[in-house]
């Protein structure tokens, strides 16, 4: 976080970071809610560990001034490979975008993708002050380029039937209980 004030300006700039460390014992969505700045730009949900901002889903973010939502207020997304966006809150303060496709050469897997940066901004004028909010994240290529839903499918398709083909098999060849007869107590015969 970062701060600089002047007599009619309020500029700040918030960057959540994962540190890959021993677990705090604090939940990140804990700290995302704690109110840190006047004008604040919070992502919802807090992207942490295993969930990053991909590109091609939309993510969403919301808008505080003064811990209260801000509504009607333009926020402009610029990304470190030059696309540009912006879109207009909510009644709750909420903007949502799509972060753009925009990486060159992608190749197979994620680490062989350089993640790149985008930044989101918003101005909002009150009692005489201009107050300016910046929020920066990373965000990767999305997995899809690689993935495919249609070859995870079939391979667990022929898993599937790879286990009924050896689990008959194995029924086959496994002699069969017999069942024992229940053993009457008392013989047909007559009785004297």
């Amino acid at each position: 976080m970062a701060e600089r004030k002047g007599d009619a300006l309020h500029e700040s700039s918030l960057r959540y970071v994962y540190m890959r460390g021993k677990p705090s014992g604090y939940s990140p969505d804990d700290l995302v809610s704690s109110h840190k700045l006047p004008l604040e730009i919070m992502p919802e949900p807090m992207i942490r560990e295993h969930l990053r901002f991909y590109s091609n889903i939309g993510h969403d973010f919301q808008i505080l001034f003064n811990k209260k939502p801000l509504a009607n207020t333009w926020v402009i997304l610029q990304t470190s490979n030059g696309s540009k966006f912006d879109a207009q809150t909510d009644a709750q303060g909420r903007v949502s975008f799509v972060l753009p496709d925009d990486f060159k050469d992608i190749k197979p897997g994620r680490r062989a993708n350089k993640a790149q940066e985008f930044v989101l901004r918003t101005v909002h004028i009150a009692d005489g002050l201009t107050y300016k909010s910046n929020f920066s994240a990373p965000y990767s290529v999305n997995p899809s380029h690689w993935q495919s839903n249609a070859g995870g499918l079939f391979a667990l398709s022929i898993g599937f039937i790879s286990g009924l083909v050896i689990m008959r098999r194995h029924n086959k060849n496994k002699p069969q209980k017999q069942k024992k007869k229940p053993a009457n107590s008392q013989s047909n015969g007559s009785q004297s």
